[in-house]
């Protein structure tokens, strides 16, 4: 079938199944001819879409309760060369009719990358397909940051100006509240504070360290509320991170209270320091070696 749209023109939704095939929902839509149609929504707060200057990404398909799989179009759009079909891109916000921006083909070296994205029931891991222009850049797209392809990118981030007067907001969560209180405390003692931000390879999404302490080459996380839950996803924030900082990097966890025995017990097993505030209006800390530590020096 002959393709008779020129690239900026517009066409009803509705309308693109009956000229060219295709079904009539999804975001990926195979036809019945040798056209592989997509339809991306830059609007949606669940698509990671967007020029990067080289290459277009477009979040593939997946429900909301699960992660993405190469299945139906996504495994339509992954081996679309060796079928033989042409990636056609169609641009469409709420309230208009799909734009075109012509044709695309997924980059051979680097198909796809991953990205959280939300879920029904908490953020599933979605596939973002990395497509070459064929027709030139696109225009009136988002603009977007492409996943780093050898090196994870590592970041260094100025604090957010209002975390630090949060601990006189009633109304911020526990945790927040807790991390302004020792940013201060830390900042009135000299420490130089920042967020470390990571991007893994292959990832668009970026991991981010609650504090960092230049000063005392030092990681920190906050267990907010205490429970188990917090305390899990604290330790492994920051081992995840360690693997990208300085040598020799801190982990800290900063706690609401003092810790008990069997929290002194594991922090003694990973190596952590803990800190909490002391009853003089500053923050008291132990530093438990770490078992290789230990037996190194032995």
């Amino acid at each position: 079938m002959d393709w008779d749209l020129p690239i900026g023109a517009t066409v009803p939704l509705k309308e693109l199944p009956k000229r060219y095939g295709g079904r009539l929902q999804g975001r990926i839509r195979p036809s019945r001819t040798e056209h592989l149609l997509m339809i991306s929504g830059t609007d949606a707060s669940s698509a990671r879409d967007g020029w990067t200057g080289t290459r277009y990404l477009f979040t593939g398909e997946g429900s909301r309760e699960g992660h993405h799989r190469i299945a139906q179009g996504n495994a339509a759009l992954l081996r679309h060369q060796e079928t033989g079909q042409t990636l056609r891109l169609f641009h469409h916000l709420g309230g208009s009719d799909p734009r075109y921006l012509g044709r695309y083909a997924i980059d051979a070296d680097l198909p796809f990358v991953h990205a959280d994205l939300p879920g029904e029931f908490g953020p599933v891991r979605g596939m973002v397909f990395r497509l070459v222009p064929l027709d030139g850049a696109p225009t009136g797209v988002r603009l977007a940051v492409d996943a780093p392809g050898k090196k994870p990118r590592i970041e260094q981030a100025d604090l957010d100006p209002q975390l630090l007067d949060a601990d006189a907001d009633r109304h911020a969560p526990a945790g927040v509240r807790l991390l302004a209180q020792y940013c201060r405390y830390q900042r009135r003692r000299g420490h130089g504070l920042a967020r470390l931000t990571v991007t893994p390879v292959g990832n668009l999404t970026a991991i981010c360290s609650d504090l960092y302490d230049l000063t005392a080459n030092e990681l920190v996380a906050v267990v907010g509320d205490g429970t188990r839950d917090a305390l899990h996803r604290a330790v492994g924030l920051l081992d995840d991170l360690a693997r990208y900082a300085d040598p020799g990097v801190g982990r800290t966890l900063l706690l609401a209270a003092k810790p008990d025995r069997d929290l002194f017990g594991l922090a003694a097993r990973y190596g952590l320091t803990l800190t909490w505030p002391s009853d003089n209006g500053g923050f008291a800390r132990k530093t438990q070696p770490h078992p290789l530590q230990i037996g190194t020096a032995a």
